[in-house]
Order: C-alpha cells, then structure tokens, then sequence
C-alpha cells in the first residue's frame, strides 16, 4: 500500500523560533531607546505591543493546529477507520462530514465530494490567513491613529506657546523662558506621534514574517 506524505510544518516553526530569537536580541540592544519611544504614549504603543504579541502567538498556534491536522490526516489514511474521522482537528472538520462509508465500512469519495473536501479545507486556511493578516493591518493603523493624535497635541501645544507668550510686558529672556516651557507640550505631541508610528510599522514588520511563515506552512 502507498503511504500518504504530507509535507509538516516543521521548518515553517523553526524559522519563526529563529525570528523570535531574532527580536528578543534586538529589543535587548536597543532596550534604552525602545524604552523612551513607549514611553512617549503608554496606552497606544502598550496596546500595539499587546496587539503583536497576540499576533505572534495566533501565529504559533495556528501553525501548531497545522502540525496536528496534518499529523491526523496522515493517521486516518493508513487506517480509515470511521473512529478516526470522528476526532477530526478543527481545520478538518469540514471535510469530515463530507466523507461518507459504505456497507463494508470503507470510505467512498465521489469527485463532486473531493472538490467539496478541498474547498472546505481551503476556505478554513484562508479564514487563518484573513485574520493574521487583520492582525497586522490593526499594527499599522493604529500607529498612524497615533501619528494623527501627536500631531493634533503638536499643534494645540504651538498654539498655547504662542498665545502665552507676552513680549509687551515680559523680558526678552523670561519670554524666552516662558516659550521654552510652553513648548514642552508640542514636543510631547511630536514624540507621541513618531513614537507610534514606529511602534506600529515595527510590529506590523515583525509579525508580516510569521504570517509569512504561517502562509508557506498552510501552502506546503
């Protein structure tokens, strides 16, 4: 009997181990000025970091859901037992149901069924994808939410300093001083809005390579 041979996702969970490796290095050497841009906006650049690593995570576990369909899939075509096809694997549910048995309790497979199979399967890899690839799509929209939010706080703050600034009746050095201070706020708007911006193209960077992984696993 031929034996059927899958291709496992085995690189595909290497690899992505490697850029995960990869990127504990990185954020190590660059601790420090990591550390100053998420502290330009907490609540944004938190929510962006939360957001990678649930996209790192769907990523590794959808791989490993992967592992474990194609694992079953191999199992129940050297048995074909109707026990087996009972505990199909969420991604395979699908073309369960489809296959049917016979009076002697051999699995029949009609080429209206296959096409059924193959595009149930398909449409449950794709439904992966779509989400992973949302997942990334969030990353860099809300770091541009968080370019146009420093930006709005820049020019409020540009306003105040110059609004608060009185050369009639003050120094030219105190109003020099006054404007220094004033213009911290602009400054913030202006670290909030690059800061983000960074974050969120940074994170949507590191988790395309795993949705890239997790699509050559689902292809393989």
């Amino acid at each position: 009997d031929q034996k059927l041979e899958l291709a496992r996702p085995n690189r595909a969970l290497v690899r992505m181990l490697f850029a995960l490796v990869a990127v504990a290095i990185g954020i190590s050497v660059f601790f420090s000025t990591l550390l100053n841009i998420w502290e330009a906006n907490l609540a944004l650049n938190s929510l962006i970091i939360l957001g990678l690593i649930s996209g790192i995570a769907y990523c590794f576990v959808k791989v490993f859901e992967l592992r474990i369909a194609v694992n079953w899939l191999t199992s129940y075509a050297h048995s074909q037992d109707e026990a087996t096809l009972a505990a199909a694997p969420n991604i395979l549910v699908p073309m369960a149901r489809l296959i049917r048995y016979d009076h002697q309790g051999k699995p029949l497979l009609f080429p209206h069924l296959a096409n059924g199979i193959l595009d149930s399967v398909e449409g449950r890899l794709a439904e992966i994808r779509d989400i992973s690839g949302y997942m990334r799509n969030l990353l860099v929209f809300l770091g541009l939410l968080g370019t146009f939010w420093g930006l709005i706080l820049t020019i409020q703050g540009v306003l105040q300093a110059i609004d608060g600034l009185d050369l009639a009746n003050q120094e030219l050095v105190d109003a020099f001083t006054t404007m220094k201070d004033n213009l911290q706020k602009p400054m913030q708007g202006m670290a909030t809005a690059f800061g983000t911006s960074l974050t969120g193209l940074g994170g949507s960077l590191i988790l395309g390579f795993f949705d890239l992984q997790l699509g050559r696993a689902q292809n393989n």
